[in-house]
């Protein structure tokens, strides 16, 4: 399996049905060639840095998916380029999500201890226990000016 990243910058002026629609044909133009869509996020309508085809806003997706056939991104760019809603588009080969076994889990299991009002000092004394060491940082003073010695000079002492 080959995965890719696919960035999308959207008019901002389509309305949020034909946004909708415009993922939907995504995910269905992925799973019919054998692939998966594994992550979608939407980051919205937001201020692009210059304008594209005369327009300011644009609305941004970006979507994880995996191929087996790599022939299958040239129908895909193709289709992208075509569409008048889509204002940029980027594809980027990518690595496959980490999958930590068990993870998912304690994530779920410490949200719900916060979730029923366990406080925090319990929270870290279990993760002191599973051998999670909270991040320590130490302050320093700033170096004495008096101290700093020319290269190539002696220090006197």
């Amino acid at each position: 399996m080959l995965y890719y990243e696919l960035v999308i910058v959207l008019d901002a002026a389509l309305d949020d049905d034909s946004i909708k629609g415009m993922i939907e044909d995504l995910k269905r133009f992925v799973t019919e060639r054998k692939g998966e869509i594994l992550n979608i996020e939407e980051w919205g309508r937001r201020r692009l840095a210059y304008p594209i085809r005369k327009k300011e806003n644009g609305y941004y997706v970006i979507v994880n998916f995996c191929l087996q056939d790599p022939e299958v991104l040239r129908p895909l760019e193709t289709n992208l380029r075509l569409n008048e809603g889509v204002l940029r588009h980027l594809i980027l080969k990518s690595r496959p999500p980490k999958k930590r076994p068990g993870e998912a889990e304690k994530r779920e299991e410490e949200t719900k201890k916060v979730s029923e009002g366990v406080s925090a000092e319990k929270l870290s004394a279990n993760a002191s226990q599973d051998g999670i060491q909270p991040e320590k940082t130490e302050l320093r003073p700033p170096p004495d000016s008096s101290s700093k010695v020319a290269p190539g000079e002696a220090r006197a002492e």
